[in-house]
């Protein structure tokens, strides 16, 4: 049975989208063919002016894109809201955001990368599932993948998905609500007021561009400073020109495999050149035996 968050309602043809720009600027040409892949789909896309600011390698002032989320969050005709690009930027305005005011809204959110950092803001803060997927660029780098976009937010998956070329450090199954996203990003929240809680949870984790000692790094930070404390499960998604696979699982199973609950990798999202969409903030069962992640019904 196809799973949707109860939460949200699936988006339909015809349907406004808005654009938010929470983090770096971007490059025009990969965002006009990301906003041309995504009306393909037959929603109305909406950009905001302030979406086009500039100040260094943010998209605008802290001030400018915090008060420009805002207000494409509460604009009652904008369904969902996807982001841009990530990069870097989003940490700086979370202390800017109402959170109160925007729980009172539910809407479709997607996001990865540095947008980590605001999803899972909403989902604790605001209790809201969010989406991992692409950003607008990541369109116009590939379009096809606004097709799959626009049929996962349209409602339309399977509850489970197996695994086509998965990896198990840890064998075993877990439940628990899905949380988690880009490892560099998780590990600056360490320490924050904005520091995720994992108890309980299954944690997706990825990352880019990261050496297999950088990678090394950031597991034993989140270890040392307790985040991993409690959690359910782990699955990992693409750890995409971080060296070799060999190297890179090593590193995984070095850090993850000895924390008692079941690991498994190979899921298809994050930086790689697949990142399929899926709910965040929902329940899930991890069978990592099965090599299979079932959404569940809240």
């Amino acid at each position: 049975m196809p799973i949707f968050p109860d939460s949200l309602k699936p988006l339909e043809p015809g349907d406004v989208v808005g654009v938010a720009a929470p983090a770096s600027c971007f490059d025009a040409d990969l965002f006009e063919k990301g906003l041309e892949a995504l009306r393909g789909c037959g929603f109305e896309v909406r950009v905001p002016k302030p979406a086009y600011l500039r100040q260094g390698y943010l998209a605008g002032s802290d001030q400018e894109r915090a008060r420009a989320f805002m207000e494409l969050w509460e604009d009652p005709e904008v369904k969902a809201v996807l982001c841009a690009r990530g990069g870097y930027g989003v940490l700086r305005i979370l202390p800017l955001l109402d959170f109160d005011r925007l729980a009172r809204t539910s809407k479709v959110f997607v996001g990865y990368s540095d947008i980590t950092g605001l999803m899972q803001a909403l989902m604790e803060r605001c209790g809201l599932p969010v989406f991992h997927g692409p950003v607008i660029t990541g369109l116009g780098r590939n379009p096809a993948h606004a097709k799959s976009l626009a049929r996962r937010l349209s409602g339309e998956w399977p509850s489970e998905w197996g695994l086509e070329d998965p990896y198990i450090i840890t064998p075993g199954s877990a439940a628990g609500l899905l949380a988690g996203g880009n490892l560099a990003t998780l590990c600056h929240l360490a320490g924050t007021p904005f520091q995720p809680d994992f108890a309980g949870k299954i944690v997706f984790l990825e990352d880019v561009g990261e050496a297999p000692y950088r990678i090394d790094r950031m597991l034993t930070h989140l270890r040392l400073c307790g985040m991993l404390n409690g959690m359910s499960g782990i699955l990992l998604g693409s750890f995409y020109n971080c060296g070799e696979d060999g190297e890179i699982r090593r590193v995984l199973a070095d850090r993850l495999g000895g924390l008692g609950v079941p690991v498994l990798g190979g899921f298809p999202a994050g930086h790689g050149p697949e990142n399929k969409t899926f709910p965040m903030g929902t329940p899930v069962k991890l069978d990592a035996d099965q090599a299979s992640l079932t959404f569940r019904n809240p």
